[in-house]
C-alpha cells in the first residue's frame, strides 16, 4: 500500500486559501458544518439565532486530515493533497454559507481551516457572540465538528455554545420556556443573564430551576459526612439560592414571565425532566459541585448529553469583566 503526504511549500509559494480566508467578524454568530443531517439542523437554528440578533453568520468547516484514517488518504492518490483538502474544506463551507443566506438577511461569511474542529471553533469563539454545533456528525475523514468535538468546544469556548440535539430544534416561545440552572456560582449568574435575555427576546417565560441533592449514605460533602438532620439547611441553602436569582431576573426584565423551581434530585436529572417541553435549556460551564449544583462541568456535560431540546453552554465571565458573550 502505497501512502500519500502534502509536498512541502517552499518559502517562496503562497500560502493555501485556507490561509488567506478573512477571521470570522466580531460578534457573528458561528455553526460548526459538515453537511451532515446534524450539522444542518445546526445551521437553520444558527440562521435563525444571527436572524433575531441582527448579527452576522459565520458558516465555518475544518477537516484535521492529521487524524484521519491513513487508508482513506492513500487513496485519494493527490499529489497536491494540500490543495485539494483546502478546496475540498473551501467547497463544504460555502455550500453551507449557500444554505444560510437563504435563511437569513443577515450577512453570511464561508471560512474553512484544516485544523482540529475543537481548535478551530475554540480561535473563532474570542470574537463570536454564539457558537452552534450539532451533536453528531460525519467521522474521521471529514473530522467531525460534531460528537465529541461539540463536548470540546462547550468545555473551552470563550463564548456561549448552543448544542443542538438531532431532531430537536425546538426553540423557545410562548409555550416553550427557557430552563436555567442555577447553584448560586458566579457561571450559574452569568448563565441566568444569558437565559433571562433570551427568553426576553423569544417571547418565552424563563423557569430558573435550582436542584439540591444529597451524597450517598457514607459520602464525604464539603463541609463533612451529610446526615438527615442537614436536610433543612441544604432546602433552605437552595430556595436562599433561587430567590437570589429571581430578584435578578426581575431587575433585568421586570415584565418576564419567571418561574422559580426549587427540587431535590440530581441536577441532571431535573435538567433533563425540565428539557422535555423546553425550548432551550442554559447551563454554565462551573459550578459548587453535587452538593447543590447545575452548572458544573460535568453536569453541563451531561445535560449536553442527555437534554430534549437544544443546550446552550455558558462559559464564566472572562478577567477582567468583559463580556464575552456579546448579547448580555
Amino acid at each position: 500500500m502505497t501512502t500519500t503526504t502534502p509536498r512541502p511549500r517552499s518559502e517562496a509559494s503562497p500560502a493555501p486559501a485556507e490561509e488567506r480566508r478573512p477571521a470570522s467578524p466580531r460578534g457573528a454568530v458561528v455553526v460548526g458544518y459538515d453537511a451532515s443531517p446534524a450539522a444542518l439542523e445546526a445551521l437553520v437554528l444558527a440562521a435563525g439565532e444571527a436572524r433575531d440578533l441582527g448579527a452576522p453568520l459565520t458558516v465555518l468547516h475544518a477537516e484535521d486530515f492529521s487524524a484521519s484514517d491513513q487508508r482513506l488518504l492513500a487513496d485519494l492518490a493527490m499529489r497536491d493533497l494540500d490543495e485539494q483538502v483546502a478546496a475540498h474544506a473551501r467547497r463544504v463551507a460555502e455550500e453551507g454559507a449557500a444554505t444560510a443566506r437563504r435563511l437569513t438577511t443577515t450577512p453570511v461569511l464561508a471560512l474553512w481551516r484544516l485544523v482540529d474542529p475543537v481548535r478551530a471553533l475554540v480561535d473563532v469563539s474570542r470574537e463570536a457572540s454564539l457558537l452552534v454545533v450539532g451533536n453528531r456528525g460525519r467521522g474521521t475523514l471529514r473530522a467531525s465538528l460534531l460528537g465529541s468535538t461539540a463536548f470540546g468546544t462547550s468545555a473551552h469556548a470563550a463564548c456561549p455554545v448552543l448544542v443542538v440535539r438531532t431532531g430537536s430544534t425546538r426553540t423557545p416561545g410562548p409555550d416553550r420556556p427557557v430552563v436555567v440552572g442555577a447553584d448560586g456560582s458566579p457561571s450559574s449568574g452569568r448563565a441566568l443573564v444569558v437565559a433571562a435575555d433570551v427568553a426576553a427576546r423569544t417571547g418565552a417565560p424563563l423557569q430558573v430551576l435550582t436542584a439540591w441533592s444529597v451524597p450517598a449514605a457514607g459520602s464525604i460533602g464539603a463541609y463533612g459526612a451529610i446526615s438527615e438532620q442537614h436536610l433543612p439547611h441544604l432546602r433552605e441553602h437552595a430556595e436562599q439560592v433561587s430567590a437570589e436569582a429571581l430578584a435578578r431576573v426581575r431587575a433585568r426584565h421586570g415584565d418576564l414571565e419567571v418561574e422559580a423551581r426549587v427540587v431535590r434530585a440530581d441536577p441532571v436529572r431535573a435538567l433533563r425532566d425540565a428539557s422535555r417541553g423546553a425550548g432551550r435549556v442554559v447551563v454554565g460551564t462551573h459550578g459548587h459541585g453535587r452538593l447543590l449544583s447545575a452548572v458544573l462541568g460535568s453536569v453541563s456535560q451531561s445535560a449536553v448529553h442527555d437534554c430534549r431540546c437544544p443546550v446552550e453552554v455558558v462559559p464564566p465571565e472572562p478577567a477582567g469583566g468583559g463580556s464575552r458573550t456579546g448579547r448580555a
